[in-house]
């Protein structure tokens, strides 16, 4: 099971999708007591949790084929934390669910064009002010469609 895990790393972590550059690092992995893994995780769950630090997002203006567009970049350090080496795996798919949702709003921004370079910056500034949100977006997708779990409740 650790070995899926881990391969399914490589290939998330490697793999461009989209235009966009979506770099996660290598993700953090620690094994701790189902009380340990309770606080860490902010009292939801006492099996395992995943968070995303470090996150940001950069997005400058570049002019091609006549046109401007924005080119994104987001990086992201992965954290999972288990009681159990069992949970890698499903924690695994929340990584996977954050680079694919890293990348289809890094798309979305980059399929942008603009005739001006004044109006790429603000669209890019913008777009760098909701990223908060875009995280926030993804965490209560994954964790519904993972775990079944509305935030908050």
């Amino acid at each position: 099971m650790l070995h899926k895990a881990l391969l399914l790393v490589c290939c998330v972590a490697s793999v461009p999708l989209f235009g966009a550059k979506v770099d996660l690092e290598k993700p953090l992995f620690r094994i701790l007591s189902t009380e340990s893994v309770k606080t860490e995780c902010e009292g939801k769950v006492s099996t395992a949790c995943t968070t995303f630090s470090n996150s940001v997002m950069s997005c400058t203006c570049d002019f091609t084929h006549g046109r401007w567009s924005a080119a994104v970049s987001i990086t992201s350090q992965p954290n999972i934390i288990v009681s159990h080496q069992t949970y890698l795996h499903h924690e695994m798919s929340h990584v996977f669910d954050f680079k694919m949702a890293m990348n289809t709003f890094a798309e979305k921004v980059e399929e942008q064009a603009f005739q001006s370079r004044e109006t790429c910056e603000t669209f890019a500034r913008d777009a760098i002010r909701v990223f908060p949100q875009v995280l926030r977006d993804y965490r209560r997708a994954s964790m519904f469609m993972r775990d079944g779990m509305v935030e908050g409740k």
